[in-house]
């Protein structure tokens, strides 16, 4: 996956921009595009570089590396070649924005993902040790890996590990987050190898079973699973929005786990423990129906009405018409997060998982 270097016209979106296709004439900049610049000069905030057009190119030592404490010249030198994106171009000064960090996170990203499609060993030094895990960057890409995937014995402290090269495989990736969850224990796949096998040949798809949270990170929780290690993403932790796997899980809990999918050759396993709680939404379609009063809480207030917590993981949305009889400028001036109101339910579509709910209609009743 290393980029492709084409012609000016052809490059396209490589740092995440939208591009305009139609270029007027070779001196036209499109953002997002790679260039070849030759450095022409090192300034300590910035370097010049020429990409051979009309207008002067810079790269800001933001664009340039990730370790601002180190000076131009230690990273690049007077006649050097880089590739570079295009952030931004002022056509009053004549200057091109741009930017070589872009260029390399792209590249980056390709090598991680070559390495997690061909299973290959990757080396990094540890950056940061976290409650739950070890944090690094390899090939400018972020990596967490789990303290049950670490290598290190079961509560054994991490903070050895700071500072030092491990090994590891990378086992889930995070295509919009750009980042990678990784497992040193995948290099050495004889480390608990009978327990290994002993899950990939007893348990399948759709199977409930039991582990233990054994880390938490942004994205997820841990379960250590008597074998392998499994991973609840966090939309598959609550019925709710969940700000944070934290809130739910703890490292240590007892859980019960529902196998969602499994890849013996990569050793991921992914999980769901919401759906082990059954779903909410079908529960409410059996206990009610449309024209029934309830009672229920405030959970957020928009500009176009208010959201309501009738019960735990269903939410109906209150219109600005149906929150009061008179004409209602601003939602917020007459309900908060919290108030608890009496609505009746307008509408019920459990398979798009929407109601309707109206305060209004209630008042007749009333």
């Amino acid at each position: 996956m290393d980029l492709e270097i084409k012609s000016d016209a052809e490059n396209k979106e490589l740092a995440g921009f939208p591009v305009d296709n139609a270029k007027a004439n070779e001196n036209d900049i499109v953002t997002g595009e790679i260039l070849t610049g030759t450095v022409t000069e090192l300034l300590p905030n910035e370097i010049k570089v020429d990409i051979g057009r009309k207008y002067n190119g810079v790269v800001p030592l933001t664009e340039l590396t990730t370790d601002l404490s180190q000076n131009t010249s230690d990273l690049v030198h007077v006649g050097e070649k880089l590739e570079l994106a295009v952030v931004n171009f002022n056509e009053e000064t004549g200057s091109v924005i741009l930017s070589k960090k872009q260029v390399d996170f792209s590249k980056g990203w390709g090598k991680i993902v070559d390495a997690y499609n061909n299973q290959e060993t990757l080396t990094a030094n540890v950056t940061e040790v976290v409650r739950g895990g070890i944090k690094l960057i390899c090939n400018g890409i972020k990596i967490f890996i789990p303290a049950s995937l670490s290598g290190a014995s079961r509560g054994n402290p991490l903070e050895g590990f700071k500072g030092k090269s491990v090994e590891f495989k990378v086992i889930e990736l995070d295509e919009a987050r750009k980042r990678g969850i990784g497992s040193c224990d995948a290099v050495n796949p004889g480390k608990g190898k009978e327990q290994n096998e002993d899950f990939w040949n007893n348990v399948k798809i759709g199977d409930i079973i039991e582990g233990t949270v054994s880390g938490i990170a942004s994205f997820g929780a841990f379960v250590d699973l008597g074998g392998p290690e499994g991973l609840i993403h966090i939309s598959e932790i609550s019925w709710n929005r969940v700000a944070s796997p934290s809130d739910v899980l703890k490292i240590g809990q007892k859980v019960r786990v529902l196998v969602k999918d499994m890849d013996r050759e990569r050793g991921r396993v992914s999980l769901s423990y919401k759906k082990i709680l059954g779903d909410p939404w079908v529960i409410f379609a059996d206990r009610y129906k449309v024209g029934q009063i309830v009672t229920c809480k405030i959970t957020a207030v928009k500009d176009f009405g208010a959201f309501a917590e009738i019960m735990p993981g269903v939410e109906g949305m209150i219109h600005v018409s149906q929150i009061s009889e008179g004409r209602i400028d601003n939602p917020q001036d007459v309900l908060s997060p919290g108030d608890e109101v009496r609505v009746k339910i307008i509408d019920l579509d459990p398979i798009r998982r929407r109601v309707s709910l109206s305060i209004r209609e209630c008042y007749s009743i009333d």
